[in-house]
């Protein structure tokens, strides 16, 4: 039986200034165990980032309230740490890939110093130990000719590399988790594979659980053990890769996989589906399913009530009053008969 690592219960974040109140999370509840890989995938801005600094704790302070729920790490509370205790935790038991490398370092320190300074704070060794932690985080992660690479700075290093450095950057103190954050965002496509397949070898060299944020589903289907769809805030459909994608019981999680480009010639010059509408303001909180106005499945208990999640697989949750609607539209396309 898996360990849980990381327990995330119920947990509502809300944004508060100038502009007014964001109800940025509702209620979300997901969790980790040692050695899987869970994917959050969704539009951009249904919270896969902000649940993800969360986590680390990197949410600014001021302005920024936790009205509910809890992130627990191997039995400890994130919410109940202190500033200084986080510093800890992060780069330490938790590592971090941001979406974009370049603004992520500091562009007047080589690569090497920076993964050193890393390893520095963390284990308090020396600068010569800490140094030779960082070739070999480099040697991990493929960075050919490693040794001279070292000494290079970030603007001298292309996008594939530069990632391969967050992540040697982010595995440099042996975190238990690590969160990726669209780690292939902007690269090609064989740069894209290429590190897909460092992370999954890692999670299985280091025994290492994994976050991966991706708006790709392909990418879900070839890495994850688990996928969480997010809407507006909240949690729509979480279970198995294989049962979600292969089964999908939210409206939702159907418009992203009929946005789906096919290949073919049955399918050339033939128009992209989409999903009608827009995001909805998170401003208030709703009393009925919040993707109802975009639904092709709505019908009038989704716009009077909020559905919550239920079981509609082995370790598949949706929360969807017309799950069975959704799979069965779904079942002939193939996409999905793919993923079956």
């Amino acid at each position: 039986m898996s360990e849980t690592f990381l327990s995330v219960d119920n947990l509502s974040l809300i944004f508060s200034g100038k502009a007014g109140v964001h109800h940025a999370l509702t209620d979300v509840s997901f969790h980790v165990d040692r050695g899987e890989i869970l994917s959050f995938v969704g539009e951009s801005g249904c919270g896969k980032s902000v649940t993800a600094m969360s986590v680390m704790r990197l949410l600014p302070r001021h302005g920024v309230e936790y009205p509910s729920g809890s992130i627990v790490l191997d039995g400890e509370d994130l919410l109940q740490k202190s500033e200084r205790e986080m510093r800890a935790i992060r780069g330490g038991r938790i590592g971090m890939i941001f979406q974009d490398p370049m603004t992520s370092f500091t562009p007047v320190h080589t690569i090497g110093m920076q993964i050193a300074e890393t390893v520095s704070r963390h284990r308090g060794v020396s600068k010569k130990a800490a140094m030779t932690r960082a070739l070999e985080m480099l040697d991990l992660v493929r960075i050919p000719d490693a040794k001279n690479r070292i000494t290079a700075y970030p603007h001298e290093l292309s996008g594939g590399m530069r990632q391969r450095v967050m992540i040697a950057m982010a595995l440099a103190c042996d975190p238990e988790l690590l969160i990726a954050d669209e780690p292939t965002t902007a690269l090609d496509v064989t740069v894209q594979a290429e590190i897909l397949e460092l992370i999954a070898d890692l999670r299985r060299d280091l025994s290492m659980s994994v976050i991966l944020i991706t708006h790709d589903l392909g990418v879900v289907a070839e890495t994850a053990d688990r996928v969480m769809v997010m809407y507006a805030g909240r949690v729509v459909e979480e279970g198995a890769v294989a049962s979600v994608l292969g089964n999908p019981a939210h409206g939702y999680t159907a418009g992203l996989i009929e946005a789906l480009p096919l290949s073919g010639s049955a399918y050339h010059r033939q128009p992209l589906k989409e999903i009608p509408g827009a995001v909805p303001r998170l401003d208030h909180l709703v009393d009925h399913c919040i993707y109802a106005d975009r639904c092709a499945f709505a019908t009038a208990e989704c716009r009077n009530a909020l559905p919550a999640g239920h079981v509609v697989g082995k370790r598949h949750l949706a929360a969807c009053f017309n799950s069975g609607a959704v799979s069965s539209a779904l079942s002939g396309n193939e996409i999905v008969r793919a993923w079956q």
